[in-house]
């Protein structure tokens, strides 16, 4: 699916269960979705049943950040 960045804010509000945000790899990958550089890979973003963002809150960051949709499974 297309993550916009409505979306991603959302899905941030339930991240209460990951490390602390790596500066250096947020700006990493929010330069690689500025430049058109992020591939779609296997690696989801995980939700709990409950809503709780498991996995993904670099990729959702830097999708607010560059203010684009970037697709993702």
């Amino acid at each position: 699916m297309q993550v916009t960045p409505h979306q991603a804010r959302l899905w941030l509000e339930k991240n209460n269960m990951n490390r602390p945000v790596n500066k250096d790899n947020l700006s990493l990958i929010a330069k690689e979705m500025k430049m058109k550089n992020f591939h779609l890979t296997g690696e989801s973003i995980k939700i709990a049943d409950d809503g709780t963002l498991l996995d993904g809150q670099h990729r959702l960051m830097a999708i607010i950040q560059e203010g684009i949709s970037v697709k993702m499974f």
